[in-house]
């Protein structure tokens, strides 16, 4: 039987609940999609690795600027 297709997992998110004999506690089996799981994992990486490229190309940019900036002053000021 798939946990996710249960009517009753879409409700409340859970496939099964046991009660433990001993303890009169009642558990709960989440249901698990490894694949949305996996998914989620490898758009977060290749987002988090987008975004750091595009930082530092910016980071790169920004230095070149301020190293400009600081050669035209230097240069003013010398001659």
């Amino acid at each position: 039987m798939n946990a996710l297709s249960s009517p009753h997992c879409k409700d409340t998110g859970y496939f099964d609940q046991f009660m433990c004999q001993t303890s009169n506690k009642t558990y709960s089996l989440p249901c698990v999609s490894h694949s949305k799981i996996r998914t989620k994992f490898h758009a977060f990486a290749i987002g988090s690795a987008f975004s750091s490229l595009i930082f530092g190309l910016f980071v790169k940019w920004r230095k070149g600027v301020i190293d400009q900036k600081v050669y035209t002053r230097i240069q003013n000021t010398i001659g």
